[in-house]
């Protein structure tokens, strides 16, 4: 996928990103999406998003860090979780993968260790499934000079070896987490 086709579905996620969590309180807190999102296209015309709530979630955190020094950590971080194939927006200061899919581990943890996507008898979903992912984090300049990290994760686990439905999955708040923790010991210089 070319850098340019990776970039709209990249710009129509930060503005449900930047819409989604006008009203949210800067502390870590994770909100969901309201049920219907319409969502304005660069054409001028809209689409409508319809999830359940709690299947998209937005996370925040401030960090006492500006957002241009943020910025240049955002990639390594993504690439020590393992996120490959990122698309990034930098005048919305947006970046992520708006689409992967993933099996097993992510930055060396078990995927149930980010997801809730329920269990069968043999233990945690999104472990033995195919997990079809979006993580996006969008930094905001603060006029104090900290910057707001907002990140947003929607997952699907996708059964890998026999018939089976697929399963919506919830996310834990640790993946996250860890990118706003990440992005403050960088800053940190540690």
């Amino acid at each position: 996928m070319s850098r340019e086709s990776r970039r709209i579905p990249l710009l129509i996620l930060a503005a449900a990103l930047a819409g989604l969590t006008a009203s949210t309180p800067a502390r870590a807190q994770q909100t969901s999406r309201p049920p219907v999102l319409r969502i304005g296209s660069l054409d001028g015309s809209s689409i409508n998003l319809e999830r359940p709530p709690e299947f998209v979630s937005v996370s925040e955190d401030t960090v006492p860090a500006p957002a241009d020094s943020l910025w240049v950590d955002l990639p390594k971080i993504y690439h020590d979780l393992g996120v490959e194939d990122v698309g990034q927006d930098p005048s919305q200061w947006t970046f992520g993968n708006a689409g992967f899919t993933i099996r097993r581990r992510l930055g060396g943890k078990r995927l149930s260790h980010y997801l809730r996507c329920g269990s069968t008898m043999t233990g945690s979903v999104a472990d033995q499934y195919d997990v079809h992912m979006s993580i996006l984090t969008q930094l905001q300049p603060l006029p104090s000079g900290s910057t707001l990290v907002r990140s947003s994760l929607q997952a699907t686990a996708i059964p890998r070896s026999h018939s089976g439905n697929t399963v919506e999955c919830s996310t834990t708040g640790k993946l996250e987490e860890s990118i706003a923790k990440s992005l403050a010991l960088e800053a940190a210089g540690l």
